[in-house]
């Protein structure tokens, strides 16, 4: 039978049921799942949406992946794993879900095309480099779900203007915002009792510190000593 453009094509409740299923199964033949980790994507990129029941984004699963534009994560994934993504650079969005907790070191590193990240109030812990070199991000928000944020987080950030960082972090660390050269001011919330060595360093466009609390400054925290005298406490 053949069918042109004007042709309608009328399907039974049955036949587009088997339709759904088959065009399911295809995708998913795309993920190699094991225990609910994502070991291997088989895909050709494009809109990705990781499958239900995935519990964790298995290290490397995405690296340096081309054609990968976004990724959508199923509210079942509660960790990303080791350079997850490491070097996407064709990644512009991803939807980070409900119920993730962990980012682990290197998740997001040299993903130089993706936007503005919202992390949900689920994640608990940023580990090192997490996000490094997402030199597109303009804005980020902290939630106050966020305990522990490790080194150099968020350090080259080379678009980051606008940081809100939320009240359950005692510590800002090593490097977290560094060089970050576009961010021109932060508030530091009264839950931070230290902000660490080379926290700020190459901010060199950060002109404003409000610091609500007395947290211990490191040596060397802010790229110029002098923008202490200007702190507003």
């Amino acid at each position: 039978m053949k069918i042109n453009e004007n042709s309608k094509v009328t399907l039974t409740l049955g036949q587009l049921k088997r339709l759904v299923k088959e065009a399911k199964r295809l995708n998913d033949s795309d993920f190699e799942i094991k225990d609910g980790v994502l070991v291997r994507y088989r895909g050709a990129g494009g809109d990705v949406v990781v499958p239900d029941g995935v519990t964790e984004i298995g290290s490397r699963v995405f690296e340096q992946r081309e054609n990968i534009r976004s990724v959508t994560l199923p509210n079942t994934v509660e960790t990303i794993s080791y350079c997850a993504f490491e070097c996407c650079k064709d990644l512009e969005r991803i939807i980070l879900n409900d119920g993730l907790s962990v980012i682990e070191p290197r998740a997001f590193i040299s993903c130089t095309q993706l936007q503005d990240v919202t992390i949900p109030n689920s994640v608990t812990k940023i580990m090192e480099h997490a996000f490094c070199n997402c030199s597109s991000f303009r804005n980020l928000i902290i939630p106050d779900s966020v305990i522990e944020m490790e080194s150099s987080a968020f350090s080259e950030c080379f678009g980051l203007r606008h940081v809100v960082i939320g009240k359950g972090l005692d510590e800002i660390g090593y490097g977290i915002f560094e060089d970050c050269i576009r961010l021109t001011e932060i508030t530091i919330p009264s839950s931070v009792k230290e902000i660490g060595y080379n926290s700020f360093h190459g901010c060199k466009n950060l002109r404003k510190v409000v610091i609500v609390g007395n947290p211990k400054i490191s040596d060397k925290a802010f790229d110029d000593d002098s923008i202490i005298k200007h702190l507003h406490r």
